[in-house]
């Protein structure tokens, strides 16, 4: 999976979803994603393919509000099956789901040194 298409899957379910900060006057519920790991990787002929791995957050009234449980529906259709962990957010009321994925990157790409 690419970024692009990380994105329009979660687009496809959350149009407002969040790269990056959220706004703190929204109201659930919301999805954010921001990168929180790189894997610098070479894949054979000295290509880079790097892998990103992004947190998904989703906030919600309960942990299988029925816009979280339709984007793992998406996932899982490609095969893609990650482990769900849910806190209660007591500041904001609402429950935070959150979730990694990866994708493959060239994170040096356009960049000239």
């Amino acid at each position: 999976m690419t970024k692009q298409e990380l994105i329009e899957l979660l687009k496809s379910e959350m149009p407002d979803a969040k790269e990056g900060a959220v706004p703190p006057n929204l109201k659930p519920p919301y999805l954010a994603f921001w990168e929180i790991d790189w894997d610098y990787q070479t894949a054979s002929d000295e290509v880079n393919t790097d892998v990103v791995t992004y947190q998904i957050s989703f906030f919600a009234d309960k942990p299988r509000h029925p816009q979280l449980m339709s984007i793992l529906l998406k996932f899982r259709e490609l095969s893609i099956r990650p482990n769900v962990k849910h806190e209660y957010v007591d500041d904001l009321k609402c429950v935070h789901s959150a979730f990694t994925i990866e994708v493959l990157e060239d994170l040096f790409d356009g960049i000239e040194t």
